[in-house]
């Protein structure tokens, strides 16, 4: 059987074992990886199930098992996406479908994206989704420990409020209206690295990240890290939003001294490098003298 990966070479996958989780009423189900070979084996279920989120076009099996649309690519498909079992019956009961997305014009974000997520009619309403959303985010923060952002888009349309409200109680946040032809969609993210849950409910530890960075070159063990001296609160948590969105993490040096902000005057570069050295010598004097040693 071919390897369920889209390079076609065996990859780490989210869940290398089941991980348990209960329902409100303490029934056990459990979660591991969506493979390509599941999904087509399971793609009946995963489909009439599918059918039940609302605003959204129906699949077929060609949908379900694509690894690109519209140009668009779903990499890492099959390492991150995840389905959830009742442990007593075997019954497939959810699905969580996502992949690594790159930014562009309507997604600022590079980051792990939720493509679709659902649970059976039976089975709402015990907390199964959220406990399901909280055990992917937090295998994520262990599996992958550069990255910061997870997004989902949902309708905005005022039915799907029960949606919207889901995810924000997971932790998701809204961000922006993203507009088409025949829907508008709401944006949410969530910030992993402000996420306090990651280790406290067992999540799997993968010896290897499932990806690279796609900013850095050499392996990190963590979200990269840039360092800011500023006193402009403002000025800092709008950088820290903009570099989130690649996945860096910025970590405000307060200046030793009130530095003047460089007024630049000329387009010779000599001059504007020379404007700038100073406050950045004292800088980078204070931040040997902190703990944000490097």
């Amino acid at each position: 059987m071919a390897p369920d990966t889209l390079n076609d070479v065996p990859a780490p996958v989210l869940f290398p074992q089941e991980v348990s989780i209960r329902d409100s009423a303490g029934s056990s189900y459990k979660v591991k990886t969506l493979t390509r070979a599941l999904a087509a084996r399971h793609s009946d279920d995963i489909l009439r199930i599918h059918s039940l989120i609302p605003n959204v076009a129906a699949w077929g099996e060609p949908d379900l098992l694509a690894d690109e649309s519209d140009g668009r690519e779903y990499l890492h498909k099959w390492q991150v996406s995840t389905i959830v079992a009742d442990a007593s019956t075997g019954r497939l009961v959810g699905f969580l479908i996502a992949y690594f997305r790159r930014s562009c014009e309507r997604h600022p974000f590079d980051g792990v994206y939720i493509h679709r997520m659902a649970i059976d009619a039976p089975y709402q309403r015990r907390k199964i989704g959220r406990r399901l959303v909280s055990v992917f985010l937090a295998a994520l923060h262990s599996a992958v420990p550069w990255l910061r952002v997870v997004s989902v888009q949902t309708n905005d349309a005022e039915e799907n409020g029960g949606v919207l409200q889901f995810y924000e109680s997971s932790g998701f946040r809204r961000l922006a209206h993203v507009h088409y032809a025949w829907k508008t969609d709401w944006l949410l993210w969530t910030d992993l690295l402000h996420r306090e849950q990651s280790q406290a409910i067992g999540a799997p530890h993968s010896a290897a990240s499932l990806s690279a960075h796609p900013h850095v070159q050499s392996p990190v063990d963590g979200c990269p890290v840039l360092f800011l001296s500023t006193s402009n609160t403002q000025k800092f948590a709008e950088l820290d939003f903009l570099f989130s969105c690649y996945n860096f993490q910025i970590v405000r040096v307060p200046p030793p001294a009130e530095l003047t902000e460089p007024q630049v005057e000329s387009s010779d570069p000599d001059y504007e490098s020379e404007l700038v050295r100073h406050p950045l010598t004292i800088a980078a004097k204070s931040l040997r003298r902190t703990q944000y040693r490097s």
